[in-house]
C-alpha cells in the first residue's frame, strides 16, 4: 500500500483535517474532536445562569 491508497477526512460540521485512512473506507458523519465535543464548558455555564436566574425568579414571585 502507498501514500495513494488513501483519502482525507475532514469534519462535516467545521471542515477541520481529521485525518487519512484508506481509500476503500466508508465514514459516516466525521467529527473533530471540537465538533464531538457536547460538554463543552460554554454550555455548562449557560445552562448554570439560566437555571439560576429562573431559581431567583421563583423566589422573587413567591416572596411577594
Amino acid at each position: 500500500m502507498n501514500i495513494y491508497d488513501k483519502k482525507q477526512i475532514n469534519c462535516m460540521t467545521c471542515g477541520r483535517f481529521i485525518g487519512e485512512v484508506d481509500a476503500e473506507a466508508n465514514i459516516l458523519l466525521p467529527r473533530c474532536g471540537l465538533c464531538s465535543n457536547t460538554d463543552s464548558d460554554e454550555n455548562d455555564i449557560i445552562s448554570y445562569i439560566a437555571n439560576r436566574f429562573e431559581s431567583t425568579i421563583k423566589n422573587v414571585i413567591v416572596c411577594h
